[in-house]
C-alpha cells in the first residue's frame, strides 16, 4: 500500500500491510504460550531489571521489564480448560467485523486516576535497603518508570493486644496510634506512612485514607480482626472517640507530614460476615445503626480539626452489599457522605454481559440520583482459575465495564504489590518476608494495567461507544496528552477486526502530522509496540480497520488530537457531560 492511498479518502485504512517500514502483519494470531515465556537469567535483579530505566528511549518498547517465570499453580495455560467466563465476547451479538464509531459524546465523567493500597505492602517496601524500595516504588507511581498510579490509598491502622489478638500480633503489621488511654505515638505506623510519602515524591497528589476498624480497645471483642461469627465489633460507646481518632490521624499526616488527603472511609466492607475473632486482617462489622452513627460524627469532627474539604466516602463493599447498603441506608442519610465507594469483585461464575449490564448500572443510577462521585477503591481476581494472561484480560475487561457501564471516576487495583500466589492476584509478586530473596516477578496484569495508565491520565473523557461494545471497548480522550486511544480486549477464541471510525477531531498542531501507535500485551508480549506511522494527510477522522488478536489487550492511539472543528464534514461538534 503507497502512502498516497492512506486516508487521502474516506475509505477505510487497512492496517494490515508492511508500508512506513513495518514487516509484520497486525492481525496475525499469536499461538499460546505458558504465562511468562522469559525467565530471568542475571546474576542479580538489577541486572533483571536493567531496561526499566531506559524505557521511553527504546524505539519500539516504551516498557522493558523482562518478565520472571510465576511460579503459580495455574501458569501451565496450554494443559488448562479455559473458563466460559472468561471467553467474554468483543461485542455479545456483532458478527463479523465490528464497526466502532469514536465521536464526541463521554460517559459523563471526568477521569480522577489510577490507586491502589498501601497496607502491609507499603510497609514491606518501607523496610528495604534504599536502592531496592526507591525500585519498588518507581515500578509502582513513577510516571516513566512504571505504571504511574495517581492515588495512594492509606490504611488507617486500628492497631491490636496481643492478649486479644495474637494472629495479628504473630504478623506485626498495623500498629495503632492510640492506646486505650487515649495517648498517641507516632511512630507506630511510620512504615506504611513512609510509603506514602515516597509516592507523593514520584508526582501523586491524591490521597484517600480508609479505617478497616476502630483503635482495639473501641471494639467489642478487643480485636480488630473481628467479632465471634462475623457480629457487629464496634462498641457503641466509642463512636464520638472512633471520629476523633480518625480526625485526628488525618491531621497529623496533613499538618505535621505535609499529606493533604482527598477523601477518607471510616470503614471498610461493614456489612459482610467474614470478619471473625482471630482472624489475620483487620476489619470490622458493623450494623446500619452503627453505620448511620458513624457517617454523623465524623464530618463535625472533622470539621473541628479544620479538614472541612476531605471528602467522607461511603459503603466500600462488594456491588450487592453497595446496592442494599444505599437502600436501606446511604440514601436516607445522603447529607452526611459526600462519595460512594465501591469494590468491584465478582465471582466469574455470575459473569455474563446482561447480568453485569444490570448491576453495574444500577449503581450508577444510583449515584448520580443523590449527586455523588463514584470510585471503584478495590479489586482483585476472585474465584479465578486461569492463566496469567487471562486473568489480565479479566482485569481489563473489569476496568472497561467500570468506566463504560458504572461510571466511575477512579479505579483502584487492591494490592498492587503481593506475595506470590496461585490466584493470581497482585500486579508485581514479591515475597513479604525480608529473608526472601529480592526477585520481584512482574505479571502480566502489570502490563495490562499499562494500557490503561499510560493513555488514561487524570482529566480524560471516556468516550460513549456502542452499547454492545461497552464490556470489552474503551475510547477515550485525553486534553492533557492531545491523544484519543482506543483499548480492546479480547477473550474469544480468534481474532477480531474492528473497523473504528473517528469523527469530530483535527490536528492539534496542523504543521505536524498524527502518528497511529499500537500497543498490545498478549501471551508472547508485554505491552509491546506493534506499530507505528506518521499518516499523510492533514486530518484525522477517517475509518482504520484494525485487529485484536485472542486473548490480547490491544490499545491504539492516535496524538495531536483535539476535540472541535471536524475538517472533513465542516460540523462544530462539542462535548456533552451528562
Amino acid at each position: 500500500m503507497s502512502e498516497a492511498h492512506a486516508l487521502q479518502s474516506q475509505a477505510p485504512v487497512d492496517l494490515n500491510h508492511s508500508a512506513y517500514g513495518v514487516t509484520y502483519s497486525i492481525g496475525t494470531s499469536d499461538p499460546d504460550l505458558s504465562s511468562s515465556e522469559l525467565d530471568f537469567d542475571g546474576t542479580s535483579w538489577e541486572d533483571d531489571f536493567d531496561g526499566i530505566w531506559e524505557a521511553e528511549r527504546h524505539p519500539r518498547e516504551l516498557m522493558a521489564i523482562p518478565l520472571g517465570r510465576s511460579r503459580n499453580a495455574t501458569a501451565d495455560a496450554k494443559k488448562q480448560q479455559i473458563p466460559d467466563a472468561l471467553r467474554y465476547p468483543v461485542c455479545p451479538g456483532v458478527r463479523g467485523r465490528v464497526r466502532l464509531t469514536v465521536g464526541m459524546d463521554t460517559v459523563g465523567t471526568v477521569w480522577k486516576g489510577w490507586g491502589t493500597s498501601l497496607a502491609w505492602s507499603g510497609r514491606y517496601i518501607s523496610g528495604l535497603p534504599r536502592r531496592r524500595r526507591e525500585f519498588l516504588l518507581d515500578l509502582l507511581f513513577h510516571a516513566r518508570k512504571g505504571l504511574g498510579l495517581t492515588i495512594a490509598r492509606y490504611t488507617v491502622p486500628g492497631g491490636y493486644d496481643r492478649r486479644y489478638s495474637p494472629r495479628l500480633a504473630q504478623r506485626d503489621v498495623f500498629r495503632g496510634y492510640s492506646d486505650a488511654r487515649g495517648r498517641y505515638n507516632w511512630t507506630g505506623d511510620w512504615r506504611q506512612v513512609y510509603a506514602l510519602r515516597g509516592a507523593k515524591q514520584r508526582g501523586v497528589e491524591v490521597f484517600d485514607a480508609v479505617c478497616s476498624s476502630p483503635p482495639w480497645w473501641m471494639t467489642k471483642s478487643r480485636d480488630t480482626a473481628g467479632n465471634a461469627d462475623g457480629r457487629p465489633n464496634i462498641n457503641p460507646d466509642y463512636y464520638d472517640d472512633y471520629a476523633e481518632y480518625i480526625a485526628r490521624v488525618l491531621w497529623h499526616l496533613q499538618n505535621d507530614l505535609d499529606i493533604k488527603f482527598y477523601s477518607v472511609a471510616p470503614f471498610n466492607e461493614p456489612l459482610e460476615p467474614w470478619w471473625r475473632k482471630g482472624g489475620v486482617r483487620e476489619g470490622c462489622a458493623m450494623s446500619e445503626g452503627d453505620v448511620v452513627q458513624v457517617l454523623g460524627k465524623l464530618r463535625p469532627r472533622l470539621q473541628q480539626y479544620g479538614l472541612d474539604d476531605i471528602f467522607v466516602a461511603g459503603v466500600d463493599s462488594w456491588p450487592s452489599q453497595t446496592l442494599l447498603a444505599m437502600s436501606r441506608v446511604f440514601a436516607q442519610n445522603s447529607d452526611k457522605w459526600e462519595q460512594l465507594n465501591v469494590h468491584g469483585y465478582r465471582s466469574p461464575a455470575r459473569m455474563t454481559p446482561g447480568r453485569d449490564e444490570r448491576q453495574f448500572n444500577a449503581i450508577r443510577d444510583a449515584a448520580r440520583r443523590l449527586g455523588k462521585p463514584l470510585w471503584q477503591t478495590e479489586w482483585g481476581p476472585v474465584n479465578v482459575r486461569g492463566s496469567e494472561m487471562q486473568i489480565a484480560c479479566l482485569m481489563a475487561r473489569t476496568i472497561i465495564q467500570h468506566v463504560n457501564l458504572m461510571g466511575v471516576e477512579a479505579w483502584y487495583h487492591w494490592l498492587a504489590l503481593q506475595q506470590p500466589n496461585p490466584s493470581g492476584w497482585g500486579l508485581i509478586w514479591q515475597g513479604f518476608s525480608y529473608r526472601e530473596p529480592f526477585r520481584p516477578v512482574v505479571t502480566k496484569q502489570f502490563w495490562a494495567m499499562l494500557h490503561f495508565t499510560r493513555w488514561m491520565p487524570p482529566g480524560s473523557l471516556p468516550i460513549l461507544v456502542r452499547s454492545e461494545c461497552q464490556h470489552t471497548v474503551l475510547a477515550v480522550y485525553s486534553p492533557v496528552k492531545h491523544t484519543l486511544a482506543v483499548t480492546v480486549v479480547n477473550q474469544e477464541k480468534r481474532a477480531r477486526n474492528l473497523a473504528v471510525q473517528i469523527s469530530g477531531y483535527h490536528l492539534l498542531v496542523p504543521q505536524r502530522r498524527t502518528r497511529l501507535l499500537i500497543f498490545r500485551t498478549s501471551s508472547k508480549e508485554s505491552y509491546r509496540m506493534r506499530y507505528r506511522a506518521a499518516w499523510p494527510g492533514r486530518r484525522v477522522t477517517g475509518v482504520y480497520n484494525v485487529t485484536a488478536i485472542r486473548d490480547s489487550v490491544t490499545t491504539f492511539v492516535w496524538d495531536n488530537v483535539a476535540a472541535g472543528d471536524d475538517y472533513t464534514s465542516g460540523t462544530k461538534p462539542s462535548w456533552q457531560i451528562y
